[in-house]
């Protein structure tokens, strides 16, 4: 009777996060994400799958203004819960196609960057259309 009352740890569950993706004209980047949906919970045989064949570890990396890398998160058994629409209403002609993609997880670990890992995005980006340009380049000769 002279206890005190306390709460017991019995799980955890962190909330989902969402990801904003920018799709091509063939929509086969959100096409990916409903595939894996799908490989989760069959919706045309009503099957679901067993949890270590639709998880996967995701490396999420966050850059500053200037290009450089500012955080990685490193997500572990992730999964994507819901896929969202797209619009296509006359209003969004002159927009880029967006969705986002919710997704359920075990754990994430945050680690700032140490300068070092991948570069600067912009210089990557400038570096692959010099190769593009130049591989094209070849082809036309």
């Amino acid at each position: 009777q002279d206890q005190v009352v306390h709460s017991m740890v019995n799980g955890s569950e962190f909330e989902p996060f969402s990801i904003s993706f920018i799709t091509t004209p063939s929509q086969k980047e959100r096409q990916f994400f409903l595939d894996w949906q799908n490989l989760a919970n069959n919706l045309d045989t009503n099957k679901f799958s067993f949890y270590d064949d639709y998880v996967a570890n995701i490396v999420i990396k966050q850059y500053d203004r200037q290009g450089n890398i500012a955080s990685v998160t490193e997500v572990a058994d992730a999964f994507p819960s819901r896929v969202s629409e797209m619009s296509m209403s006359y209003d969004s002609n002159n927009e880029l196609a967006t969705f986002d993609v919710t997704f359920k997880y075990k754990n994430a670990v945050t680690k700032e960057s140490q300068g070092d890992e991948d570069g600067n995005i912009f210089t990557e980006a400038k570096r692959w259309y010099e190769i593009g340009k130049n591989v094209l380049g070849t082809f036309r000769n």
